[in-house]
């Protein structure tokens, strides 16, 4: 059986063009530019920079152990200020005998933030922007405990180093 020449260019060079579809070289097949990676999404150190504007990322229990007693401020259910005491900050150690992972572990910083609230905060979102006259505004996810009639908040903060 005979193959003609044209039949044999036709499907060899649809078969290099599905196989560089396929491998992902479809830019280079179709003569494009690479697409590269946007710096704006993520850069090199895998922070994005929207993240590096938030200062939640830079502050450590040290910057919150000197606000113990002072006020936050959040946005109520009913929409007017409730008032956020920050009762405690607890410092959290892993115990070394914990075996979460096989690998090496990576140090954290890893406190909690107790808050004291004169009233319960919105419901639709557990993340309340959060304003204090030093620390300025923060987004904090946090849980609600009520005990013995009173509401507290607690937010977790871990921070990898």
């Amino acid at each position: 059986m005979s193959i003609s020449r044209r039949f044999f260019l036709k499907s060899g060079t649809l078969t290099a063009l599905s196989a560089g579809l396929l491998v992902g070289a479809s830019g280079s097949v179709f003569a494009q530019k690479a697409k590269t990676l946007r710096p704006d999404i993520m850069p090199i150190d895998g922070i994005p920079y929207q993240a590096r504007h938030d200062a939640l990322l830079y502050y450590t229990r040290a910057a919150f152990d000197p606000c113990v007693g002072s006020v936050f401020e959040a946005t109520g259910r009913d929409g007017n200020p409730v008032d956020l005491t920050l009762i405690s900050v607890t410092q959290y150690q892993t115990k070394t005998a914990t075996r979460i992972t096989t690998g090496k572990v990576r140090a954290t910083d890893s406190f909690s933030l107790m808050f004291k609230a004169s009233a319960r905060i919105s419901q639709i979102s557990q993340t309340p922007p959060l304003t204090h006259p030093v620390l300025g505004k923060l987004e904090l996810f946090m849980t609600e405990r009520i005990v013995d009639g009173e509401i507290f908040y607690e937010a977790v903060i871990n921070h990898l180093l």
